[in-house]
């Protein structure tokens, strides 16, 4: 049975619980470290071996593309140099490591299109050596994710969005193909891996646009299972990673708010979602860069606020740090009737992005995502109704997502 983990405060007045404040946000501290010394950029390869990043490729727009390879080490917060990508400079390319060794491939070549090329990188040499192509052809804005000693490469792009799932055996030099992702085909979303499972969500969704689902791959199963929703609004270009048993999803372009600076922790454990403070000063970034060394995170580089702009700050975030840095969700969400017979109303002083609840056992009896029901009558809905008659009577809980950062705010429902 999954515990369900709410801090909430209610205060039961007449007919309706009025939420003033959301669930208390875990903690975190940001830390700026030194710049990336190889001029700003976007749609970037980043990836660990052992202690050490690894950051390469990208474009800067007008300014050109990159195939140059830069390695960081925390532990001194210095970058260099190492040997550049031997192949065409290239941007939205995918980078993994396995075994100590990283690999790099597929991507955007200016005036080629996508390629589907691969190369191994081994950091002790400094030297790079040519793999088999991906084993489905050309590929751009795809994601990856590593489990034990294969990596997996999905989603993506090549002459229209892409769902299928491809495992890499780096000592045969093998791809293989596997069950494609149970969403729709996308790109530009976010991928990583936590523990023995690999995790895509967001990215820019055929015949849905931007999207908020986020899935499970099982690599036993061979198998995808649909999980709680990314609690930000939909968005691609946005930046991930993974640190212990929980999944980092933040900043992106959304099309509604443009682009974002918010950040958000997925706790494999429970299936849930929290907002996290971002970078203190980054106003907005999207196809940034991401990884994690050992217990902390880095995220850097990407476009900036203004067009044209490409910042070149790093920073670390150590999701066990005591700051001060994080946000306070000040949300005023009422449910009325409370208890009810079943048609419930939540009203919230912010326009609703997404409602879901869930009962006791923490399974989800509800989910819906309201801003794909604005209008241009309607185009900002604050009041929505949701019918739980068909459920058992009890206690249920609310989880309401709001603009304009998907701030969230929960509660306790009661069905008589």
């Amino acid at each position: 049975m999954r515990k369900i983990f709410f801090i909430f405060i209610i205060f039961i007045a007449s007919a309706f619980v009025m939420l003033s404040e959301s669930e208390a946000l875990a903690q975190g501290v940001w830390t700026q470290k030194a710049n990336f010394p190889g001029g700003g950029r976007l749609s970037s390869v980043g990836f660990t071996i052992g202690s050490k990043g690894y950051v390469g490729l990208g474009s800067a727009g007008s300014i050109g593309n990159y195939r140059d390879f830069w390695e960081y080490d925390p532990a001194t917060d210095i970058w260099t140099q190492k040997a550049n990508f031997p192949d065409t400079a290239r941007w939205s390319a995918v980078g993994f490591s396995i075994n100590n060794l990283g690999y790099v491939g597929t991507g955007n070549v200016q005036g080629m299109g996508t390629t589907s090329n691969f190369w191994e990188y081994n950091p002790v040499t400094n030297g790079w050596a040519q793999k088999n192509n991906f084993g489905a052809g050309k590929r751009e804005e795809a994601v990856s994710f590593t489990i034990g000693n294969n990596a997996y490469v999905s989603t993506g792009y090549n002459f229209g969005p892409e769902k299928d799932l491809w495992e890499y055996n780096p000592v045969m030099d093998v791809w293989t193909q596997k069950a494609d992702l149970s969403g729709n085909a996308r790109e530009y979303a976010v991928g990583f891996s936590i523990g023995s499972k690999g995790y895509v969500g967001t990215g820019l969704a055929s015949g849905i646009g931007y999207s908020n689902d986020f899935w499970e791959y099982d690599t036993t199963n061979n198998t995808w299972t649909q999980k709680a929703n990314f609690l930000g609004t939909p968005r691609y270009y946005a930046t991930g990673f993974s640190i212990g048993m929980k999944g980092y999803i933040g900043m992106g372009y959304d099309g509604v708010y443009s682009a974002l600076n918010d950040f958000w922790e997925y706790n494999s454990l429970t299936d849930m979602w929290v907002q996290l403070s971002p970078p203190p000063t980054v106003k907005v970034r999207w196809l940034a860069v991401g990884f994690s060394i050992n217990n902390k995170g880095y995220i850097g580089l990407g476009g900036g606020a203004t067009q044209g702009s490409y910042p070149t700050d790093f920073w670390e975030f150590d999701p066990n740090g005591n700051g001060v840095n994080e946000i306070e969700n000040k949300i005023s969400v009422s449910v009325f009737p409370n208890p009810s017979s079943g048609v419930i109303n939540l009203k919230s002083d912010k326009e609703i992005f997404s409602i879901e609840i869930l009962n006791v056992l923490g399974e989800k009896v509800y989910a819906e995502l309201v801003s794909a029901s604005h209008t241009s009558n309607n185009p900002h809905l604050t009041t929505y109704k949701v019918d739980l008659g068909k459920q058992p009577k009890g206690i249920y809980f609310y989880r309401v997502a709001v603009s304009p950062a998907g701030q969230v705010a929960t509660g306790k429902i009661i069905i008589e």
